[in-house]
């Protein structure tokens, strides 16, 4: 059996990083923040690991952006050449659905197996939509437990926040010098 987790503490502990990743948008670089908000992510879902990858829907492509995992050094930006979205991997159910996925068994043998880290024994994706296209896939992995239905609203909600954020960074960046 599993240990009772406080699920009020961990929305009030998400709404903070929510808050730590607004405070983060002017001096702190763009994969600083999104690598923050993923180790957040792993942490409290209770992973080992954590992906983002980005979805160019017009290019027909996914293409792993990063990669963490708790206890190890930041891994720098990835950038890869891109998978076709045609192609199966571990975003297949994800884009499918256009809704989390969660996979705790241990072959995956419901959905086509394979992710950027390697096969997991239990991992978790949410899908991040921008009018109404799927732009981003996160997922976390690893996770000694199963994953239940509270893990995925809760990276679903992290992860929206975290787009939020990387709206405004992106804006922000887009502004010209002299805008007051």
């Amino acid at each position: 059996m599993q240990p009772m987790r406080d699920i009020n503490a961990i929305q009030l502990e998400a709404q903070s990083v929510f808050q730590h990743l607004l405070g983060m948008i002017d001096l702190s670089f763009m994969h600083e923040i999104q690598l923050h908000a993923l180790n957040e992510m792993i942490r409290l879902t209770e992973s080992q690991t954590g992906f983002l990858s980005l979805v160019d829907q017009d290019e027909g492509l996914i293409r792993l952006h990063l990669m963490s995992a708790a206890g190890q050094p930041p891994h720098p930006v990835f950038n890869s050449d891109g998978v076709d979205l045609n192609q199966e991997g571990y975003w297949t159910a994800c884009m499918a659905s256009r809704m989390p996925v969660i996979r705790n068994d241990s072959l995956h043998s419901s959905v086509p197996s394979g992710s950027p880290y390697g096969l997991t024994k239990r991992d978790l994706m949410v899908p991040v939509l921008e009018e109404n296209k799927i732009v981003a896939i996160f997922g976390v992995g690893n996770r000694p437990v199963d994953y239940e239905s509270f893990d995925a609203e809760l990276l679903g909600e992290m992860a929206k926040n975290l787009w939020r954020v990387v709206i405004r960074k992106r804006l922000l960046n887009d502004l010209p010098d002299d805008f007051v």
